[in-house]
């Protein structure tokens, strides 16, 4: 499991199929000291 914290949600017109009804985050993994990966 990786720690990470949302930055933002996607919004599209058109997706995938398979993706119909799934919300599509945008994270930021973390480091379990609170800092951002670069």
């Amino acid at each position: 499991m990786r720690v990470c914290r949302v930055i933002g949600h996607v919004v599209a017109s058109s997706k995938h199929p398979l993706l119909a009804g799934q919300k599509i985050m945008v994270v930021r993994p973390e480091y379990e000291e609170g800092g951002t990966l670069q």
